[in-house]
């Protein structure tokens, strides 16, 4: 299933191009060996695990491990190993905070804007590009 066209404008409007994207089922899909899973809502980070296999230490909601980094150490870039090695570390070490954490197992998520206004799709394109910045800075320094 191609992406929506509302989300191929916004994305336009920021420099990324979705016309070739395809939404595809994770039944399909084998993520056990994926670094890194990330979902919008608690719902694809369970099908994720459940359907795709993939490691529930390297599966979160975009939203909730962005806080989880928010909370460790600034990324160094000058680290002993890889950026790659050092970002597989510090989604160990969110995963490592989230486990001490049980009680608050609800994960953030972001709303899926589905059949919402425009207004609200654009804010939720804005919140995801907050989001993908921050992970990269907090992932790669």
């Amino acid at each position: 299933m191609p992406a929506l066209p509302e989300a191929i404008e916004l994305a336009t409007a920021t420099g990324l191009d979705l016309s070739n994207h395809r939404a595809r089922q994770l039944a399909d899909v084998e993520l056990s060996a994926s670094d890194l899973v990330l979902g919008f809502e608690q719902i694809h980070v369970s099908a994720a695990v459940v359907d795709g296999q993939a490691a529930i230490g390297r599966t979160f909601t975009l939203p909730e491990l962005v806080a989880l980094l928010q909370k460790l150490p600034e990324a160094s870039t000058g680290g002993r190993g890889t950026a790659v090695e050092e970002a597989r570390a510090r989604v160990e070490q969110a995963h490592a905070l989230r486990a001490a954490s049980p009680q608050s197992r609800s994960a953030p998520e972001i709303d899926d804007p589905l059949g919402r206004p425009l207004s609200v799709q654009r804010r939720t394109a804005e919140e995801i590009r907050f989001l993908v910045a921050e992970l990269a800075s907090r992932l790669f320094g």
